[in-house]
């Protein structure tokens, strides 16, 4: 075990010495080129022993997560995140656009009613009526005409009494 590093050792010694001298990167002054390859010897054959050492425990290193360690999709991959970012962004900025929000509002509302209190709001709005509160009933039961921009604050509301069912 112990001559084979030697063995590497004294055969990067002549391989760098030889470069070294070739490309002209050695001092003139003998002792000072000596002195030079000991230390790129003693280097590469720390380098070597260290790798020798070592490289049992070495694995294969992969750039490609397996998809069953990947917790969750990431968001831009999402289309309805993206679609959902786009809508929201149309309905407050713009106003030659319709309103995709309120469907989306009033589906996501009866699927909390139901979830919450087992209530199916489009079978029985009067127990709907009853849970939720009243300026939330008003803007799910009234839809938006034209296409003139929404407004923040009526929406913040509308999603605040949502996410409390």
């Amino acid at each position: 075990m112990w001559r084979d590093r030697v063995v590497a050792a004294a055969t990067i010694f002549l391989v760098a010495g030889s470069l070294l001298w070739y490309v002209g990167s050695l001092p003139e002054e003998p002792w000072l080129a000596a002195v030079v390859m000991l230390l790129v010897t003693v280097t590469g054959g720390l380098l070597v022993w260290s790798i020798g050492d070592h490289s049992t425990e070495a694995e294969a290193a992969s750039w490609h997560v397996p998809l069953r360690e990947e917790s969750a999709v990431p968001l831009a991959t999402d289309d309805r995140l993206v679609r959902l970012r786009r809508d929201l962004r149309d309905a407050l900025e713009r106003s030659d656009r319709p309103d995709e929000i309120h469907s989306l509002l009033c589906d996501l509302t009866v699927e909390r009613l139901r979830a919450a209190h087992g209530i199916d709001a489009r079978t029985d709005p009067v127990a709907a009526q009853e849970v939720l509160p009243q300026d939330l009933w008003r803007y799910l039961t009234t839809p938006p005409r034209g296409t003139a921009r929404r407004s923040a604050r009526q929406l913040s509301r509308a999603l605040d009494h949502i996410e409390a069912i």
